[in-house]
């Protein structure tokens, strides 16, 4: 196959491209195009009794030149004793959830591991969160009368899922660098 100059000039600059090394020497560094910050869960007091339910918000935002597409939200609800979270169970703990499209309370539509996460995907149209806009959703928490006593941790996964866009509407591949979540305790008493 007989390549011409311009052609071969192509894969020389090609060739010479793929020489240069990665930014931190590595050949798989990832570019984020922003952050997603997630915020402590507001509304959980220090303790409950059995048989409370707590109202609580789950704050993120993003901070990207995209528009954040909410696909679900996650609760991790665990108690620690004798048990751990990766496959532990959480009987008597049930998260209820402020649908933000509906704006219904909703039983989360996925329970895994037990009760340990509960989860769930608002009906309706995605919600959509600007760059720098702090967004919320409000879960409830119930405390069943029989619920395990002693110290619990939560974790607010808010959001879950998600995708970015352009501001018109177009995907894009671009990946947030995540924060890491919160855990807060909480103490069940008789």
């Amino acid at each position: 196959m007989k390549l011409n100059k311009r052609a071969t000039g192509a894969l020389a600059a090609a060739a010479a491209l793929l020489a240069i090394p990665a930014v931190g020497g590595t050949a798989h560094a990832t570019t984020y195009a922003g952050t997603l910050h997630r915020g402590w869960t507001t509304g959980v007091p220090t303790t409950v009794h059995r048989g409370q339910t707590i109202t609580v918000e789950l704050w993120f935002k993003q901070t990207s030149p995209y528009v954040l597409h909410v696909g679900g939200y996650a609760f991790d609800i665990w108690n620690p004793a004798g048990v751990n979270k990766w496959g532990s169970s959480a009987p008597g703990v049930t998260v209820t959830w402020l649908d933000p499209n509906t704006k219904k309370w909703v039983p989360s539509d996925l329970k895994l591991d037990k009760g340990s996460e509960q989860l769930l995907t608002p009906a309706g149209p995605e919600v959509k969160v600007p760059s720098g806009v702090w967004n919320h959703i409000y879960a409830r928490i119930t405390f069943a009368r029989t619920v395990q006593l002693g110290r619990w941790t939560l974790e607010a996964v808010a959001p879950q899922s998600w995708e970015l866009t352009t501001a018109s509407g177009r995907g894009t591949s671009a990946i947030l660098k995540g924060e890491g979540w919160h855990l807060q305790t909480i103490t069940v008493l008789r």
